[in-house]
């Protein structure tokens, strides 16, 4: 019982403690916000959930489908930041090649370019529910929702031709 408030304290004292980071990115706080909410959300609903059989609450649906969404939308996510960090690359080259002495650039992220792929993670969830059961969590699953966020893109091409 006193773990569980510890937990709680601890993901409240984070969520305090990234709403006071001004120099963090409004985007990026704002996510991380969120992020730890859900996990409080979390944290509160299974420990509140008595389970009587051996059935895992993860292993149900609608979870089960909530947790590989919530792993494409990670994917998706992922895939932003990595490409702002790429362009970013692109950008720190550019400038070594100009011979001039700078400053390293801040990854430029726009709310609205961490949206688009969201308009569309319908469609690729469509296409990962063809491909994996919903019987039950595995890691490989996991990993396929990750992966199929990740290429959004490529998945929407190839759905399109």
């Amino acid at each position: 019982m006193w773990l569980t408030f510890i937990l709680y304290g601890i993901i409240l004292t984070l969520i305090i403690f990234v709403f006071q980071r001004n120099k963090l990115n409004f985007y990026l706080r704002i996510t991380l916000i969120v992020i730890l909410f859900l996990l409080l959300l979390l944290c509160i609903y299974l420990n509140s959930v008595i389970f009587l059989s051996n059935n895992i609450w993860y292993n149900k649906s609608p979870s089960t489908e909530l947790i590989f969404f919530f792993m494409m939308l990670l994917g998706m996510f992922a895939r932003y930041i990595s490409k702002a960090i790429e362009d970013r690359n692109v950008t720190i080259n550019k400038l070594r090649i100009s011979g001039e002495k700078f400053e390293k650039p801040k990854l430029e992220l726009d709310i609205w370019e961490m949206a688009y792929p969201l308009f569309f993670s319908i469609i690729t969830f469509g296409m990962l529910l063809r491909y994996i059961s919903t019987e039950q969590v595995e890691l490989t699953e996991l990993v396929l929702s990750f992966q199929t966020g990740f290429f959004w893109q490529t998945i929407l091409n190839k759905q399109i031709l």
